[in-house]
Order: structure tokens, then C-alpha cells, then sequence
């Protein structure tokens, strides 16, 4: 990728850029919003820099297109945008929702950025031993799309990737790797094109839409079951599993919480339903973030913890008819095998049979056949 200091725009930046196109053409939108992971050590907080810690925050990136825009005008909003937003960064997320927008508290960005731009594997020297860091964990977060960019050794390289579980965005293969060749080429056209015209805001909105595939995805469900089918103890242990949940999650012990009680009517929020979707998890239920926030009502919890006992129950049933089918044909092939052989002993016995009956008379074979 070329670089575009001379215009004063970092990689980062660029990798933004490509983004905020790629996505408004894939949403056909020309205003977009999307997050954007930065480090928290801009602010000026004393001794910031001698923390040990995360300090990390997601702040909101908004884009809205402008008919006369280039690469380059798209760059230096979201350089300008960034530059005016660091004596905010370290107003969480949650705050930045509830304080300075109207979106619902469950409000989460689909699409998130994050520019690693620091070594990623240090090395310490402890007397004559030199140790590597280096750390083990999971990519998925609750965006549907991460884009995670990190620089090369050689300066000029930058590796991207697209994070994504197909099961939840309900898009083709062929669909999610166009956007990720899309989002490529993009930004060696930013960094290579910056004075190239980009599309306009009716351009954008006129993008034709990628094929759809909900055939991976499982249905979320509003109440699954009838809640009515289920025994009583049944529903008692869903009813109890998730109102102890609510209750510890929302730091409330006696909240009063009944069948149509909302979890956002009570101040819960999507980190609030993250919290309660892995106390579910240690419980041995699993299910997803996204089923939790489209249905936020305690019946409708109630129905998703049915569904997802109800269909581990057809798949250990498949599962033991599928056994039982396998043990009958290796039964049926290990008697195939075995009759084989004894078909070949009792060919094999009667062919000795008739060498004998051919020998002259008196030979020791007759002789050993008559004594038999």
C-alpha cells in the first residue's frame, strides 16, 4: 500500500476510508456509522502512559457522503474527525450511547475498526534468556464485521483482515469474500488514487445488494416452544436461571420481574445482556447475543432456553440414530465377511473331497478318507 504522508493521513486512516465506502455501499447508505477501536492514551490524564492496563475504548465514526468528494476529502474528515474526537476518548461506550445519542441502550455497532500499529510480540531479555510475548483468545466480539489492519515489517505491507461468522450475517460465501476483496482494493486505490472522485450519495444508495443466505443461520425464535407444552419444572428452571441472571447483572436482588418484564425496561443495556448471556453459558446454555436483544422480554428468554434444550435433544437423537445405523451395517458387513469365509472353508473342503475320490485305490489319502 503507498503511503499518503505528504497528505498527512496514516494507514489507519486509509484503512478507515476503505471501510466507510465498502460498508456504505454494502448498507446503501451514504451516511454510515461504524466503531472504531482506539488505545485511550491520547487524553490528557496524568501519568496516562505509566498505566498498566487496557485502556482501549470503541467510538463512533460517522461518514455521510458528499457529492463532491474525492478519496482524499473522505481521508482528511476522518483524520479531522478522529483529531477533534481524542479529548473524548475516554467516555465509554456506554455513556457515549445513552448521553449523546437517541439510540435504543442495546445499541451496538455491526461493524467495528481497529488498527494495530504496535508490536504485537515483544521481546524481553531475563539474564541470558530472551522470552516472546504472546497471548491466546478468541477474534469474536459482538460487531458482525471487524476489520483488523496491522502494519509489516518492511513498512509498506499491511495485513488486513475481516472477522466474521457467516452463521450470523446471514450473507453467501461468495458475498463475504467480494466485500473483503472490495475493502482490499479499495484501499490500495485510496493510497495509490487519492485525487480519484468517489461515488455519489445516489450512487451509493443505487449499489446493487449481495445475494442473502439464511440457510447457516439458525431462526430466532420469539417464544420457541409453546410455553404451555412445557413441564412445570421445566419452567421453573428457565424462569429461575434467567431471573437469578437478571437480577445479579442489574445489581438489583429484589427487582420485580414478571413473565412480560423487559430487561431494557429494568436499565439493562447490550453489555448488560452480554453479562447475562454468559452466566447462561456456565448454566450450559447456549445461545446468541443477537436472539437475547430480539427478545428482550423474560417469557421470550424463557422460550430461547427451550429451543436450545429442545434442539440438543433432537441433534442427541440424531446423532444416537445415526450411531445405530452405522453399528448395523458394520454388523451387516462383518457377517458378510464371515460368511464369505466359510463359504470359501466349505468350497475349499470339497474340493479335497474330490482329490481324494480321484486317487487310486489303496493310496494312504483314500485310506485316511475311508477311516474319517
Amino acid at each position: 500500500m503507498a503511503s499518503l504522508s505528504r497528505n498527512g493521513i496514516t494507514p489507519a486512516t486509509i484503512i478507515k476510508g476503505a471501510w466507510s465506502l465498502v460498508l456504505a455501499q454494502t448498507a446503501r447508505q451514504s451516511d454510515i456509522i461504524f466503531g472504531n477501536v482506539i488505545s485511550g492514551r491520547n487524553v490528557s490524564v496524568p501519568g496516562l502512559e505509566n498505566i498498566v492496563g487496557p485502556c482501549v475504548n470503541t467510538v463512533p465514526i460517522r461518514v455521510p457522503f458528499q457529492s463532491d468528494w474525492t478519496a482524499l476529502h473522505l481521508l482528511r474528515h476522518l483524520q479531522e474527525q478522529q483529531i477533534n474526537n481524542m479529548q473524548y476518548e475516554s467516555m465509554g461506550f456506554r455513556e457515549i450511547i445513552k448521553n449523546c445519542t437517541t439510540w435504543p441502550d442495546w445499541t451496538n455497532f455491526t461493524t467495528v475498526c481497529q488498527h494495530q500499529n504496535v508490536e504485537t510480540k515483544p521481546k524481553i531479555n531475563i539474564g541470558d534468556n530472551q522470552y516472546e510475548f504472546s497471548g491466546v483468545g478468541s477474534q469474536e466480539d459482538f460487531a458482525d464485521f471487524s476489520v483488523f489492519s496491522m502494519p509489516q515489517d518492511n513498512g509498506l505491507d499491511v495485513e488486513i483482515c475481516l472477522i466474521f461468522s457467516l452463521a450470523n450475517i446471514g450473507m453467501t460465501k461468495a458475498a463475504t469474500n467480494a466485500i473483503f476483496d472490495n475493502l482490499c482494493n479499495t484501499a490500495e486505490d485510496f493510497s495509490r488514487n487519492p485525487d480519484r472522485p468517489l461515488p455519489t450519495p445516489a450512487d451509493i444508495i443505487a449499489t446493487p445488494r449481495f445475494a442473502r443466505d439464511y440457510t447457516s443461520r439458525k431462526a430466532t425464535l420469539k417464544s420457541g416452544p409453546s410455553l404451555s407444552t412445557l413441564k412445570k419444572s421445566e419452567l421453573l428452571l428457565y424462569t429461575n436461571t434467567l431471573v437469578r441472571a437478571w437480577r445479579q447483572v442489574l445489581g438489583d436482588p429484589s427487582a420485580s420481574i414478571g413473565p412480560e418484564t423487559s430487561f431494557f425496561d429494568l436499565g439493562g443495556d447490550i453489555m448488560g445482556l452480554a453479562q447475562v448471556l454468559a452466566m447462561l453459558e456456565i448454566e450450559g446454555f447456549k445461545v446468541r447475543l443477537e436472539d437475547l436483544v430480539g427478545c428482550p422480554v423474560l417469557r421470550e428468554q424463557v422460550g430461547l432456553l427451550a429451543q436450545f434444550v429442545k434442539t440438543e435433544e433432537e441433534e442427541d437423537f440424531g446423532d444416537e440414530k445415526e450411531r445405530k445405523r452405522k453399528d448395523e451395517e458394520a454388523a451387516k458387513t462383518q457377517m458378510a465377511e464371515q460368511m464369505k469365509e466359510i463359504g470359501g472353508l466349505k468350497k475349499a473342503l470339497m474340493m479335497a473331497k474330490m482329490m481324494l475320490k480321484s486317487k487310486p485305490k489303496g493310496s494312504r489319502l483314500e485310506n485316511v478318507n475311508e477311516a474319517e
